[in-house]
Formats: structure tokens, C-alpha cells, sequence
């Protein structure tokens, strides 16, 4: 049992070898553009990149409005030109009509912090655009790697849950890919991974830079898409933890509520040509069961489809890999809750289930109101948006403690993971050398 003392079965470093192994080939299989609205994230980088950092809620992408924004976009991707004489990506990237593809304009400059850097820096060196275009990628996949793995270490519980969801073949998609998704899920797992330690953590009381960590956490959460949402698990920390001050995170949630709605308020978002925004409020404030029947009919029909999407859905979420691998994944990530020997108390079980919920809840109404032309039926949502949600299902389905694992059956289950994760994404890049190159 030599091998139990060496890093060989911590998570964190299996993690970092699978996905560095795995996420780079898919880096180099993957073409350009071939990732969900990554043509859009890629402006948003450019835009970034130039100092853009900030948004006003003027304007309507479908019509002409934004000829300095337009004319700046223009000098930074000049190097990008090259793309416009490949048939094949003419129609995703059409530089005489940047708008076309610019509805990421609202998305917060924080998530392409990395590719921003990459693209700016590397440009000084060379105007190649494939260049460009990797090095960017680059950026952000080892910004995964690095925000994963800091999670999976500092998390005292669900580590092999925290590894198994990141090695979904849609979440290294999006992982190496330029897409803000990088930036953004990684981050999440990270601020999720520092709540679980504030709240299953070995300490008695929690030290000031934990929170401190946390305040920050939190505060960037604001400006990324749906973290903002789990800093409501705050309330799970045991109030002994707190020194009894725990009216200081109900004040610091208050001010952060109030802060996300000044920026959401101020802030461009963008809304689908074809939908009245003003109107389809009016229409949810008078008929809210309307968005209720949508809702209900959303779900009911496309749960299992959020489901395949957050797995193994590739490309842009059109191309399936077999469903075997969908079901095999799960069965790993309810496997795993055989690791661990945290005691899940039932009403932590229940508040997690309810901040499920409660995301899918304003995901779906946050389309309704600005994406969807139907009002019997929400369009546009994307499984790869609630992959956080597995970390709070790693709570929901959390063995008892009184049900154990020897440290020889521990072992075998460790080794079945990792083999079963390697199996799978070695089929995985088997079908994107198939369908890519």
C-alpha cells in the first residue's frame, strides 16, 4: 500500500495530469470557432484587450449604434483577417458586420481577463492569427487548471466530485477552450470549493483570511454569470464558526444583493431582436402563470437534454457522444460519494436542493425575458450553465455515515475512477479526430 502515501490518488493531482493531458489535445483538435459562441467571446477578448472594459445598457446590437466600438474592434483584429478567407468560419465571422456577432458586448471584462492578456501580449510579438487565437485559448485553459485545482485542494469534502464534473468532456471543452464559460465555471468551482471549507472545514473558528478570501470571492462573483447565487450557502456556515457574528454575512449579502442589481441595472445585456423586453415584463408581472406553464413545459421536456448537454454534448452542443458515456459519468459521480465520510445534515440537503432550484429558476426566467420569441416555451438555455449545480447534488446524494469503505475497497474505487475518466475522453478524442480532422 506504498502508493496511498505518494500524490499518485490525491485528486488534485490527478486532476491536474488527466486534464492537462486531455484538455490540451482537445485544444489541438478542436478548430477555431468550433466551440459554443466562441467567435462572439473572442470579440469580447479583442474588446477587452483594447481597454473596453465596461458596458453601458444602451444600445441594440441588431442596428448600427456602436461605430467607435466598431472602428476599435477593427484595429485589434486586423490580425484575425486571415479567418474571413476560410469558407468555413465566413459565416461565424463576418469582420464587415461585427455586431452581427457581438452580443457578448455586456459579458464582464473579469472573464477575459486571461485571453485579453494573452491576446495583447502575444500581438506584440507576432500578428499571426492563429497564433493570436491559441495562445489566447492557452490562457484560459491553464486558468482552469489552476482555479479546478486550487478547488479541488482546498476543499475538505466532494474532492472527487469536484474532479469528476471538470473532466465532463463539455466542461474540458469549454475548460480549454476561448470561451468566458472557461473563466466562469472554474471560477464558480472555486468559490464553491472555499464555502464547502468554511463549512465542513477543520476549523473551530474561521480564521480571518478565509474570510477575508471569501469577501473577495464573493465580490467578483457579482460580475460573472450565476456565481453570485452561491453565496447563499454562507448561511450554512455553523454559527460557531462565526464567533456568533454571523449578522456580518447577512450584511455583506444584503450589500453584495444590492450591488448586483446596480450592475445588472447599468449594465448592457443583450436582448434577442425579435423579443419586446418591456413588453415581455409587463407580460410576466400580470401573467406570471404564463411564465410558470413555459417554465413547466421547458423543463419537462428538456431536462434530459440539460442533462446530455452538460456532459458530453460537443461542438455547439449539436454533436452527441454515445449514451453509455452520459450514464457513466453519473454512475462515477454517485460512486464517489462512497469517498468521502462527511455527515450532511438533512436541512443542508434540502437548502442545496433549493439553491438548485432556484439557479435553474432565474436561468430560465432570465431568458425568457431577453432571448425567447415563445411564450409557452423558454429556448436558448444550454446544459454546460448548470454544471456548478453537480457540486450541490454531491450534497443532495451524500452517503450516511455510517455506510464505509475499507481502505482496500477506497482504493479499488479510486483506481476504477481514473481508468473509467481516461476511457472515457481517450472515445472522446477518437470522435473529434473523427469529426474535425
Amino acid at each position: 500500500m506504498i502508493i496511498q502515501k505518494t500524490n499518485f490518488y490525491k485528486p488534485e493531482y490527478i486532476f491536474l495530469t488527466i486534464g492537462f493531458i486531455f484538455g490540451f489535445l482537445f485544444l489541438y483538435l478542436t478548430p477555431i470557432f468550433k466551440v459554443p459562441d466562441e467567435p462572439m467571446h473572442l470579440l469580447r477578448a479583442c474588446e477587452v484587450s483594447c481597454g473596453v472594459l465596461f458596458n453601458n445598457k444602451d444600445g441594440n446590437p441588431a442596428k448600427d449604434i456602436f461605430p467607435n466600438r466598431k472602428a476599435l474592434l477593427r484595429q485589434n483584429c486586423a490580425c484575425f483577417q486571415e479567418f474571413k478567407y476560410k469558407s468555413h468560419y465566413i459565416d461565424l465571422f463576418d469582420f464587415k458586420h461585427l455586431n452581427y456577432t457581438h452580443n457578448n458586448t455586456g459579458y464582464s471584462f473579469i472573464m477575459y481577463i486571461p485571453s485579453a492578456l494573452a491576446i495583447k501580449s502575444v500581438s506584440l510579438f507576432t500578428q499571426n492569427p492563429y497564433i493570436l487565437f491559441y495562445s489566447a485559448r492557452l490562457a484560459n485553459f491553464f486558468t482552469y487548471l489552476f482555479f479546478v485545482f486550487l478547488a479541488i485542494k482546498i476543499s475538505p469534502v466532494f474532492k472527487w466530485q469536484i474532479l469528476i464534473t471538470s473532466l465532463f468532456p463539455m466542461a474540458l471543452y469549454e475548460g480549454m477552450s476561448l470561451s468566458a464559460d472557461s473563466f466562469n465555471i472554474s471560477f464558480t468551482f472555486l468559490f464553491i470549493a472555499l464555502m464547502f471549507d468554511l463549512i465542513w472545514g477543520k476549523d473551530k473558528i474561521i480564521p480571518a483570511n478565509k474570510l477575508y478570501l471569501f469577501f473577495f470571492l464573493s465580490f467578483i462573483s457579482v460580475f460573472l454569470k450565476g456565481s453570485f447565487i452561491f453565496t447563499l450557502l454562507s448561511f450554512c456556515i455553523p454559527k460557531q464558526k462565526l464567533n456568533n457574528r454571523n449578522y456580518i454575512i447577512w450584511l455583506w449579502f444584503l450589500l453584495l444583493l444590492g450591488l448586483t442589481y446596480l450592475y445588472s441595472s447599468n449594465n448592457f445585456i443583450f436582448i434577442h431582436p425579435n423579443v419586446d423586453f418591456y413588453a415581455r415584463k409587463q407580460l410576466l408581472t400580470d401573467e406570471p402563470l404564463n411564465f410558470l406553464r413555459a417554465f413547466t413545459n421547458t423543463i419537462s421536456s428538456m431536462w434530459k437534454w440539460y442533462v446530455i448537454q452538460s456532459i458530453c454534448a460537443l461542438d455547439w452542443c449539436i454533436v452527441n457522444l454515445y449514451s453509455y458515456m452520459n450514464y457513466s459519468f453519473l454512475l462515477l459521480f454517485i460512486l464517489a460519494s462512497l469517498l468521502g465520510d462527511t455527515y450532511c445534515r438533512l436541512r443542508i440537503r434540502i437548502f442545496s436542493f433549493l439553491l438548485c432550484v432556484i439557479f435553474i429558476f432565474t436561468t430560465l426566467l432570465l431568458f425568457y425575458l431577453t432571448y425567447t420569441t415563445s411564450t409557452d416555451f423558454i429556448a436558448g438555455v444550454q446544459g454546460r450553465y448548470f454544471l456548478p449545480l453537480y457540486l450541490l447534488i454531491a450534497i443532495c446524494i451524500q452517503k450516511p455515515v455510517n455506510i464505509s469503505l475499507s481502505d482496500k475497497q477506497c482504493l479499488y474505487l479510486k483506481t476504477l475512477i481514473i481508468l473509467s475518466l481516461c476511457i472515457n475522453l481517450i472515445i472522446t478524442l477518437k470522435y473529434l479526430a473523427y469529426w474535425f480532422l
